[in-house]
């Protein structure tokens, strides 16, 4: 799992390693067998927090594997594919004080 805690640190999906545990467990990736499904998860759980969902509700949705169509702000979701991406795109949450 620290390794996918350091990525999630390095894409600036959490802020530290105690956002990245929270995320890990709020998402159960440790049921998860390989780190591609895992970041599959995450990136889903990121865009229905940049969305504006309560982090409860953004783990139910990537657990369940939903989708979200768009952002409510213009922007890219991170579950599409890394080329629709540019570095920088993640950080929806420097402005969040409910960050994970």
């Amino acid at each position: 799992m620290i390794e996918i805690m350091n990525w999630m640190i390095t894409e600036k999906i959490a802020r530290n390693d105690f956002n990245a545990s929270a995320i890990v467990n709020g998402l159960e990736l440790y049921k998860l067998n390989d780190d591609e499904t895992m970041k599959a998860r995450v990136r889903l759980y990121r865009d229905w927090r940049n969305a504006g969902e309560p982090s409860k509700v953004a783990f139910q949705h990537a657990i369940k594997g939903d989708v979200i169509q768009a952002l409510p702000i213009e922007g890219v979701l991170l579950s599409e594919p890394d080329e629709h991406r540019s570095d920088g795109e993640y950080n929806g949450w420097q402005d969040d004080p409910g960050y994970y």
